[in-house]
């Protein structure tokens, strides 16, 4: 069985999820006066994710993000025949 079409599948639509949430992210603030933004960065060297910004829940999102990346990868790294590779 090929998972090449639900990886692809995959793929599109955490694109589209991303495209998405950069749309909303320039809505302007509701509130008058200075807008509040708050984000979470992560950033991957080599296997090993570095999480910086935000407040703690969103530094602790972008953690838990960045562990199912880095699973996803050592699960296509090990296993290329699974994703096509």
């Amino acid at each position: 069985m090929s998972f090449s079409v639900p990886m692809l599948a995959l793929g599109l639509s955490i694109t589209a999820i991303g495209i998405v949430m950069l749309i909303l992210s320039f809505r302007p603030a509701r509130r008058k006066g200075e807008a509040i933004r708050r984000g979470v960065g992560v950033v991957f060297i080599g296997p090993l994710p570095i999480v910086f910004g935000g407040s703690k829940k969103l530094v602790l999102i972008g953690m838990a993000a960045a562990l199912a990346m880095a699973l996803l990868l050592l699960i296509a790294y090990t296993n290329p025949s699974m994703v096509g590779w």
